[in-house]
């Protein structure tokens, strides 16, 4: 395997050069997660991996449920395929749930509270159905649950983590929250070393080659128990040298030299091109990310091209039109073409006209 294999092989089974899923359900189920703390970013996430469908189509997915928002892994919320929602909180949730107990008592939020809160999210999500979040809040105040300082945020993340409620549609700009038990497929727990083999084999098949410090990472997981997946998969999953790093690839890995030349993409803020291994080098190397983020505080939309982050790039909409600037650290030939041609799928994705495409070069 050399350098540039890595990022090949990545942007394919991403999904990100020349292999798709036929589903918003089955492309976020490939992927194992989506980070999706930014609505609008994650929409996008999921929209660039499937050329010519629409926000609109995504945001159906959603109000049928096929995929839900949760704190699957690392505190943060992802989107997940609704069946996959019950055994992926089960692989991270007490280990979490320990990590923050500390923060929970320092905010006054003992067992007690915390128990109680659960209680009346359950009594009200049944008897009045999916909540707003200020709702949600409501529902807390009235029984005198104090949700000032950060105290909100973690009861509803303590209830997301002990299987109780998900994050539904959005409504009035406002996230909702739901039962998992109303909506979530039933069936019997995964043993731990199942769910752990099956998170392996789900992140090693999107985001390989990867390590499994990446795994760890991503999961959320020890060192221990990343390995314990990973190694539990074999032969299905492989391992590879390089540079004293070792690689894990799937057997069943596209054929990411034929995609490679396609694989022109925006992507956005925090995606798991990125945002998906502890080591990001391989794709953006310290020398570019330098240029490329030195403007954006370290967030910023990434430009894919060959396997590689070559740049930013930032929509504006005024007026009903979107304008796109994008800077490229590397400019390569044919890049107007390919920017623009990628500038009217985002586009379409959005259901807005392009009024202009600026390409600046980064020095």
């Amino acid at each position: 395997m050399e350098k540039r294999d890595i990022g090949h092989e990545r942007s394919a089974n991403q999904l990100l050069s020349g292999n798709h899923c036929d589903s918003v359900a089955e492309t976020v189920r490939w992927m194992g997660a989506i980070q999706a703390q930014d609505y609008a970013q994650a929409l996008w996430a999921i929209g660039a991996r499937m050329p010519g469908t629409t926000k609109a189509e995504i945001e159906k997915a959603i109000a049928e449920k096929q995929i839900v928002r949760t704190w699957p892994m690392r505190h943060t919320i992802h989107f997940v395929a609704r069946e996959d929602l019950r055994w992926m909180l089960d692989v991270s949730a007490t280990r979490m749930l320990k990590q923050k107990k500390g923060r929970m008592l320092q905010l006054g939020l003992d067992e007690g509270q915390l128990e109680k809160s659960l209680e009346l999210f359950q009594r009200e999500l049944r008897s009045r159905g999916p909540l707003k979040r200020s709702e949600m809040r409501r529902v807390l105040e009235s029984a005198g649950i104090d949700t000032a300082n950060q105290r909100f945020y973690h009861i509803l993340w303590y209830a997301a983590q002990s299987g109780l409620i998900f994050i539904g549609p959005m409504r009035d700009s406002q996230q909702t929250f739901l039962l998992v038990d109303d909506w979530a497929e039933d069936g019997p727990p995964l043993a731990r070393e199942e769910a752990l083999h099956r998170l392996a084999v789900r992140y090693v098949t999107s985001h390989g080659p990867a390590t499994i410090p990446d795994f760890s990472w991503w999961a959320g997981l020890t060192l221990t128990e990343a390995r314990t997946g990973i190694h539990s998969a074999r032969p299905e999953l492989f391992a590879e040298e390089r540079d004293g790093r070792e690689f894990w690839r799937c057997v069943h890995s596209p054929d990411a030299k034929r995609n490679a030349a396609t694989d022109l993409r925006f992507l956005p803020n925090l995606d798991e091109y990125l945002i998906g291994y502890k080591v990001r080098s391989d794709v953006l190397p310290p020398e570019r990310y330098a240029k490329i983020a030195s403007e954006a505080n370290g967030l910023f939309r990434p430009v894919l091209h060959d396997g590689q982050v070559i740049g930013n790039w930032k929509p504006a909409v005024h007026r009903g039109v979107v304008a796109l600037t994008i800077r490229l650290a590397e400019p390569f030939k044919g890049a107007a073409k390919r920017m623009e041609e990628e500038a009217e799928r985002y586009s379409h994705f959005i259901g807005l006209p392009m009024s202009s495409v600026k390409i600046e070069n980064l020095r």
